[in-house]
């Protein structure tokens, strides 16, 4: 934004984790996010409009790593084949099966969400380890998903 608030002293953690402090600051927001969903997809042709859907999806995988590493500081490696489960679901769900666009996207996200929590149980179940259980258990839905394109490419 164009100001900061200054000279006000947050006494509460939500203040101080507050995204947009100020209202001019959530109007702002509110205004490009109205632009970006609205106008743009009827200003833009097809070719910028898939360039601009590929990095939407990629500004939602690095939010994601940001949270996981950033508020948690815990490494995940598995997080980008997550991510690729539920792409994978949704796809599958409006290609083969036809099914619609707002009913594709939950379900993909469900179903990335359904095998994280697979996986999360996996990792909460080890306790050998210590922070890097995590990266290491995270490490093996990598490595499937390397082999499952690999094959893909290979037509198995």
């Amino acid at each position: 934004m164009f100001h900061r608030e200054s000279g006000l002293l947050k006494v509460t953690y939500e203040a101080d984790m507050a995204l947009y402090p100020l209202p001019i600051a959530r109007w702002t927001v509110a205004v490009i996010a109205v632009l970006a969903f609205l106008v743009v997809p009827l200003l833009l042709g097809d070719y910028y409009l898939s360039i601009l859907n590929l990095i939407s999806v990629a500004i939602v995988g690095a939010i994601g790593l940001n949270i996981l590493v950033g508020y948690t500081g815990q490494v995940s490696i598995g997080h980008g084949a997550f991510m690729s489960v539920g792409a994978y679901t949704a796809a599958n769900l409006a290609v083969r099966l036809g099914a619609p666009f707002w009913v594709s996207l939950p379900l993909g996200g469900l179903m990335a969400a359904a095998i994280g929590a697979i996986v999360g149980i996996g990792v909460a179940g080890e306790r050998s380890g210590g922070g890097d259980t995590t990266s290491q258990m995270t490490t093996e839905p990598a490595k499937t998903r390397m082999i499952t394109i690999a094959a893909a490419q290979n037509g198995r």
